[in-house]
C-alpha cells in the first residue's frame, strides 16, 4: 500500500500489510494499522494508535512521531528526523533496546530499563530483558519511552513471513541529506527543498 499527499492530511483506519506513507506539509494519522510500516514526511506530524506493527521506519525533516504499539521481539522500530521527536507508546511488559543519537535531544523511559551508555549525543538502555530495535536519530529531538495502557501484552515473535526489507537494507536518498544536515554541511532550508525534489519524482 503507497499513500502520498502535498499539503493535506493521510488517515488510515484497520488496515494491515507493507504501507508506505509519504507526506510534504501533510499530518499522517492512523489506528489499529498492522503490518510492515514506512512514512517519510517533509513537514509535519505522523501519529499511530492501537496498532500491531511488526517494524516501523520513519523519516522526516521537522514533526514529531507519536506511536502506539505492540512490539515484535524480533523488530525494529526506528526514526530519524532534522527537528522532531520520537513518542513511543507499548506495552509494559515489553523487550527492546533503545538508542536516542541527537545533538540536544534527550532519551528517557518509563517501563523498567538499565540505562547502558549515556553522554552528550547519546543514549542507551536495556528495556526489560531486550528484544526489539528500538532508535532514534535526530538533530534536535528527543526519544520517549512509556507504557501502553489500551493494548495487550507483549506479543510473541512472529512466525517467519514475508515482510518490508529490514533498515539495514532500505535506506533512501532521503536519509543522505538528513545526515548531511546532521553534520552540518546543508541548512535545513535546503534540506526541506531537496526533499521536496525527490518527493516529486
Amino acid at each position: 500500500i503507497y499513500l502520498r499527499t502535498v499539503d493535506g492530511e493521510i488517515e488510515m483506519t484497520r488496515v494491515s500489510g507493507q504501507i508506505i506513507a509519504s507526506g510534504v506539509d501533510a499530518a499522517i494519522r492512523g489506528s489499529e494499522v498492522g503490518g510492515a510500516v514506512a512514512i517519510k514526511t517533509v513537514s509535519g506530524n505522523a501519529t499511530l494508535k492501537q496498532s500491531q506493527l511488526t517494524s516501523f521506519l520513519a523519516k522526516g525533516v521537522s514533526g514529531d512521531v507519536n506511536l502506539e504499539t505492540t512490539i515484535d521481539p524480533g523488530g525494529a522500530y526506528e526514526a530519524g528526523s532534522v527537528s522532531g521527536s520520537f513518542n513511543l507508546l507499548i506495552p509494559a511488559d515489553s523487550g527492546a533496546t533503545a538508542d536516542l543519537t541527537s545533538v540536544s535531544g534527550r532519551g528517557s523511559c518509563e517501563l523498567p530499563c538499565r540505562t547502558t551508555g549515556q553522554d552528550r549525543r547519546h543514549w542507551q538502555a536495556i528495556i526489560n530483558n531486550g528484544g526489539a530495535t528500538i532508535s532514534h536519530k535526530s538533530v534536535d529531538g528527543d526519544l520517549t519511552i512509556a507504557a501502553a495502557t489500551s493494548l495487550p501484552s507483549a506479543a510473541a515473535p512472529t512466525p517467519p513471513q514475508p515482510s518490508a526489507p529490514s533498515p539495514a537494507s532500505r535506506e533512501w536518498p532521503e536519509m543522505d541529506i538528513l545526515k548531511s544536515v546532521e553534520r552540518g554541511e546543508m541548512s535545513v532550508a535546503d534540506a526541506i527543498a531537496k526533499l521536496a525534489d525527490l518527493d516529486k519524482k
